[in-house]
């Protein structure tokens, strides 16, 4: 069955119709604006090739903190076609949380919704070596580019980039293709072991892996352990 994923579902919706209305939003009171598929698939390849101006490279992480709002939605998106992995967080969190959320998630590019949003971020810098690059959805900020400044980063991009990348996703897709569950998760538990220190690993994630082991049957743990080999011949960058 050929295996497709999130952001390539999206441009073949956009592709299917281009001219209906995807995405519906209100500016200010009284006043509505909306993006078709095709000029939100539009919009979607352009903050993917400002994050690429930016460095952002494929499996780099970029956070995300805002409200409902349309350039949020481009930010998740924009991440996905550029290869990267969104890591969201609520703007509700105080700067600790916020902090360590970024931090963990080794976030390279933060777009959050404001000023305030960025000075919570700017408050933990010295935990953040990793984070090159701030971006606000609304307004300026000192430190941060604008959602205007970002967005005109694409110009040194070409949409062939993208092109590039969307391609090499389905390629890593086809190559997990066969690799069974359970197989799947020992890697997954093996990239855990790595991460052991506390720090790190969330006990929640422990917690949920336990349950799943305890699920196996013998027959299934007999796999399992016979599918130890897959490691040294899998490449592990599909797992990150």
């Amino acid at each position: 069955m050929k295996r497709t994923s999130t952001i390539h579902a999206f441009f073949e919706t956009a592709a299917r119709q281009s001219a209906a209305v995807a995405v519906r939003w209100r500016p200010s009171p009284g006043r509505w604006s909306a993006l078709t598929w095709g000029e939100y698939a539009r919009e979607v390849r352009r903050v993917a090739r400002a994050l690429a101006a930016l460095g952002v490279r494929p499996g780099d992480r970029v956070a995300l903190c805002g409200p409902n709002r349309p350039e949020w939605l481009l930010a998740d998106l924009g991440a996905l076609a550029a290869g990267a992995v969104p890591a969201p967080y609520y703007p509700t969190l105080n700067t600790d949380q916020a902090g360590y959320v970024v931090e963990h998630s080794e976030a390279v590019v933060a777009i959050v919704h404001d000023a305030a949003q960025l000075a919570k971020l700017d408050a933990m810098r010295s935990r953040l070596p990793r984070l090159r690059t701030c971006v606000v959805m609304e307004g300026a900020a000192a430190g941060a580019l604008g959602w205007s400044e970002f967005l005109a980063r694409a110009t040194d991009v070409p949409e062939s980039a993208i092109d590039e990348r969307l391609e090499r996703h389905l390629s890593e897709l086809a190559k997990r293709e066969g690799i069974s569950l359970n197989r799947a998760a020992l890697m997954l538990m093996k990239k855990g072991a790595r991460l052991s220190d506390p720090t790190k690993c969330s006990s929640a994630i422990g917690n949920a892996l336990d349950r799943f082991i305890g699920s196996w049957s013998e027959e299934e743990e007999r796999e399992v352990l016979e599918g130890i080999d897959l490691f040294e011949t899998v490449d592990e960058s599909l797992w990150k």
